[in-house]
This record gives C-alpha cells, structure tokens and sequence, in this order.
C-alpha cells in the first residue's frame, strides 16, 4: 500500500486504520461534532432537527421532529412552516429531493452503519482510487450536473467512522471521524476553508433587457445601469464563471387555466426549474411568483411617473412684477391710497388754518415721489409754524417706503432676469385640468390601475387616452413625447432620463427634454430572484445591501441625468425684461395726448363762447 506524506495524509490514513467499536453515545457525540464542523457553526438553536427514521437524538436545545420516514413529509409540509432546518437520516434513496414547502435543508446528513459506496453523486475532489489515497494537489472545481442538490450533503459511515461529504457545488471530499482526537480530518486539511465557498464557482444568470435597468447586448453591458453595475461587482469580487441565459423578454407567472408553472416560459421558471442560479431584472415581488422562487432584497424601486414635453419658455415682460407676491402688491396699492386721501384731508384742514393750499393731482401723487426717494414737500409749514400730524404723517410713509424700495430693489435683479416656464404637469390634476391625452400601453396594468384608483384624477384621465400604436415603437414613444406638447405617458423616470441621454434625434433638443412629474404612480420594489435555498442568497443579499450604502444606486441615476441647458442662467438685460415700463410710457403717452386734445377742444370752445357772450 502506497502512503502519501503530503498534506496530512499518512496522518488521515493512520486514523483510518485505527478505528474501533463506539458506543451509541460516541455515535451522537461524533454526529453532533460532525454537524457543527460542516456547518462552520451556523447551525444555532433557531433551527429545526428534522429526523427521518434515524431515532438516536443529538444533545442540543434545538426543536426534534421524528418522522419513521419521509413519505410523512407531505403531512408535515402541510402544517408546518420553516426556513432553517437539517435532516438526519438513516434512509439512503432519495435524500436529494428533501425539501419542506420549497425550502432545501441547510445541511443532510445520512448516517450508515457500514460503508455504501457512491452514496451520494458529485465530482469528487479527493477519490480513491483502488483503495489508494491519489496525491493531487489542486482543488478540483468542475461544474455541477443539472438538478444536483444546491445544499451540503454529509455520509457518515458509523462503523468505520469515514466520512463523504459533499458541497453545495457538487463536489466531494473524504475525510475521518477521530475518537481519540474528537474532531474531524480530512485528506487535504487545508481543503476545510474551501469546502462550501463560492468564490471561482460557476453562475448561470438568466435576464431580460430594460434600459437604465439592465442592459446587455451580446457582449455589451451598460454599466451605468443599475443592475448591471451591482451584478459586475458581485461577479468580479468572487471571480464567478459566468454563463448568460436570455428569458426572451419575459417574467414568467403561474399559468392559471393549469394552475402549473409547467410550461410556463420566462425569468421565472427558469431560475425555479434550475436552469439558472439567479434572474436579473427588475422582477416584482409577487406571492404567486414566492411560490416557486425566492427573492432577494430589494435592489431598486420601480415607480412610474407622468412624463410630458418639457415647458416652454414664456416672455419675462410680467416677470417685474413678480418682484412682490400679489399680497405685497395689494398691500402697496392700499398704502398709496389710504395716504393720499389723508394727506388731501390734512391739506384741507391745514390751508384753512392758514397753511399753504395744495392742488389734488399733486397730493395723490406725492406717495410714488417719496417712494422713488424725492424730497419732502413743505406744504406743512408756514413760517415758524409746523403741521406735525402732517410731518409725521410723510415721515412714517417716507421710511416705509424705503424700506419697501430696498426690498424691491434687491430682489429685482434675480427675479427680472429668471427664466420664465410654463405651469409644468406634475401631477393627474394638472393633466386633467391642461386636457391633455395620456398615452398608455395595451398590454401592461396602465388602464386597469387607472380605472380602479382611489385618486379620482386618475379615473378622469381616461376621459382623454389613446394606446400606443403597434406601428410605434417604444424608443419612438419617448422620441414623440419629446416634441408633442398636447400629450403625456406614463413611463419609467430612469428610461425616460437614459433616452433622452442616448438618442440621437434629441440630441439638438435643449436640456432637460422631458418633464418628469412629482406624482408617482403604482411604486414598487423590484429584486432578483433564486431557487429556494439558493446557496448564493445570503452572500447576494449582503453584496446589495453593501452596494446600497456604498451609493450605486445614485451614481447610476447621476450618470443619465443630464444638466439643463446653459439657456437656463441669468440672462442679459434684453427689451423683453423692461418691456412694461416701455409699454406703460406709451400708454400714459397716449393719454396724454388724447387730454391734451379734449383740454384743446375745451379751450376753443370755451373762446368761442365768450366771444359770443361779449357780442
């Protein structure tokens, strides 16, 4: 017999040689052992200890469920609901279909009273080879069959303390069961640290294209999407061979007329009947879909909002008046006339008191000559004597309106120069009130929402709808959307944003091309989808989570939005900004004429008639 002297197999050997009769005792001490080793002691007291025909329990303060064998599942399924579990078991035929309401045990162990060769299915990474210990120095990583168990599978051997152990890739190991040392060698020792990791290991990822989403195009990805840069990064940190299966843009959902999955074609089924290891793709959470397949967390959200042609640009002739809100303006207008008509009182009462007499064209304009900082009248004074309710009158008006002239002075220059936009459209009301058409798909949940929401402006909206043509395409959707103004459509914010970064025809549109509404409409979580009991699922869900507090998310949607246009700063003072006070000169121009006319016509009239009288 050769001995092989490297990594610990002369010692592997020596052990196997000296193995002896145990009590039953030792038996479950080494099983309880043997579990928390292959377990890397993940096995907490939170599981569940599902005993199928083997009925010698294990030492712990885990929940014990004895089953004679495992036709008793089906009972079991039916009342009783866990995630977390693992099988002992004494029966040999069929341990890899195990399986409790879809979930795969954590780990299998099959315990022989005598060693059963090929036990258990995979490549094995340390065979024998006629009862020789075969030297090999790499690990061997081949890929899995189709339909292996995607969870670890232990045979322990009672009697010659051997153990086979199989991991979630479908590969094998040998190893022993020392009585003396109390603990688990294998051949390789150095092999414990690999035996269940993923790194290096094969991936099979199913997909459906959605832009801005996840996008690959043969070899081309677009890595500024969402998905494909959370995914890439996955794949490069475990350095995973990757095989890619186009779904044929399709989810897959549980065909009703059968109530079967069979036959069922998309993401979905794929992932559900092993042919892929994971489905990408924004794929909603649905209890229907959690039936055959397990989700992640959360990898996005998937919302829709009302998207429509950007608003124009209006003319800033009235933006002088928006120095003030109507209120100020109001409150302005009042001021001005309450304080002429004192004044007019005041100068009547003071002329009679010897005061100097004031005409009243020149006391209701006094209130716009001291707003525009002209000096104070001495209409209140005569001689040594003042009129000091008048006085304090146009003092108390004289520092309001300084104050009111600082303020407007301030804010004229940001808010004169401001581009000016129509009202936008930023929720259903806005739409319904505007009357624009909305543009819906036919085969989507577009009018069944609509029609049934709570928001009584969404129902309105179907007052006014038409359904995208067959003839237009979807890229063509967004790229009319871009340039009609008489309509809306609902859509994806982060494709409308990834189109109007990537098509040509709006490339000489000035930025931002669409309006993306406030309002969302039906928002949702997407995620990813796996078998039940995927071996990657942990590792995944940790990698997204990590991915969201690192800010993927955001520096996808800041890499499609686009900045507006320079049009969008403060502009040059042009004639449009001071139109109004041009369009006011003009008006008090014209007025002014046509009273210098009627006071001319007066006149005339007036001569004549004295000419008359004095004949």
């Amino acid at each position: 017999m050769k001995i092989v002297s490297h990594g610990g197999s002369a010692l592997y050997l020596l052990l196997l040689l000296s193995t002896n009769n145990t009590t039953a005792t030792e038996d479950v001490e080494a099983l309880s052992s043997i579990i928390n080793y292959f377990s890397d002691g993940n096995v907490d007291e939170y599981f569940v200890e599902l005993y199928i025909g083997y009925t010698d329990q294990l030492p712990t303060n885990r929940q014990k469920i004895m089953l004679p064998s495992k036709d008793d599942l089906n009972l079991l399924s039916k009342n009783v609901e866990f995630k977390n579990f693992i099988v002992i078991t004494d029966q040999m035929e069929g341990i890899d279909q195990l399986s409790i309401v879809d979930y795969k045990p954590k780990l299998t162990v099959l315990v022989k009273p005598d060693r059963v060769n090929d036990i258990i299915d995979g490549s094995d990474a340390t065979s024998n080879e006629t009862n020789n210990i075969r030297d090999t120095s790499t690990h061997i990583t081949s890929e899995p069959r189709e339909g292996v168990l995607d969870r670890p599978t232990v045979v322990f051997t009672v009697s010659s303390r051997s153990i086979e152990y199989r991991n979630a890739h479908g590969e094998k190991y040998h190893g022993i069961w020392s009585n003396y040392f109390s603990k688990v060698f294998l051949q390789k020792p150095y092999q414990h640290k690999d035996l269940n990791q993923i790194d290096g290991k094969n991936f099979r990822v199913a997909y459906n294209n959605v832009p801005a989403f996840f996008t690959k195009r043969g070899e081309q990805f677009d890595m500024f999407s969402t998905e494909n840069y959370i995914l890439d990064a996955y794949i490069k940190k475990r350095r995973l061979r990757t095989t890619w299966i186009f779904a044929g843009k399709k989810w897959g959902d549980l065909n009703k007329t059968t109530n079967s999955w069979e036959g069922v074609q998309g993401l979905i089924p794929k992932v559900g009947f092993n042919q892929a290891d994971i489905g990408v793709c924004s794929t909603a959470y649905t209890a229907t879909r959690n039936q055959l397949i397990t989700y992640s967390v959360a990898v996005d959200e998937f919302v829709k909002h009302w998207v429509s042609k950007s608003p124009g640009r209006v003319s800033p002739t009235l933006n002088i008046v928006l120095v003030y809100d109507w209120k100020s303006w109001l409150a302005l207008f009042i001021s001005i006339i309450a304080v002429g008509f004192t004044l007019l009182l005041m100068v009547k009462v003071y002329s009679q008191m010897g005061y100097k007499e004031v005409d009243i064209p020149a006391i209701f304009l006094l209130p716009f000559g001291i707003i525009s900082a002209e000096a104070f009248p001495t209409w209140f004074e005569d001689g040594k004597k003042k009129g000091a309710g008048g006085c304090f009158l146009l003092l108390s008006f004289g520092i309001a309106a300084s104050v009111i002239a600082f303020g407007f002075n301030c804010n004229l220059r940001a808010i004169l120069l401001k581009p000016n936009y129509n009202p936008p459209l930023d929720s259903a009301e806005d739409i319904v009130k505007e009357n624009k058409a909305a543009l819906i798909e036919v085969s989507t949940w577009h009018y069944a929402y609509l029609s049934t929401s709570e928001n009584p402006w969404h129902r309105k909206i179907l007052d006014n709808y038409f359904f995208r043509p067959k003839s237009m395409g979807v890229i063509e959707k967004y790229e009319n959307q871009a340039i009609n103004e008489n309509t809306v459509t609902l859509v994806l914010k982060r494709s409308a944003l990834h189109i109007a970064k990537n098509s040509k025809k709006l490339a000489h549109l000035p930025r931002p091309v669409f309006h993306i509404s406030k309002e969302k409409v039906r928002p949702h979580y997407v995620g990813w989808v796996m078998q039940k009991g995927s071996r990657f699922e942990d590792d995944i869900n940790l990698h997204v989570l990590r991915c969201h507090q690192a800010g993927f998310i955001e520096r996808s949607i800041r890499h499609i939005q686009t900045m507006p246009s320079s049009a969008d700063e403060l502009e040059k003072l042009g004639f449009n900004h001071v139109a109004l006070p041009f369009y006011l000169l003009i008006s008090g121009v014209f007025l002014s004429i046509l009273e210098f006319l009627v006071e001319l016509l007066i006149n005339k009239y007036g001569k004549k008639q004295d000419e008359n009288i004095s004949t």
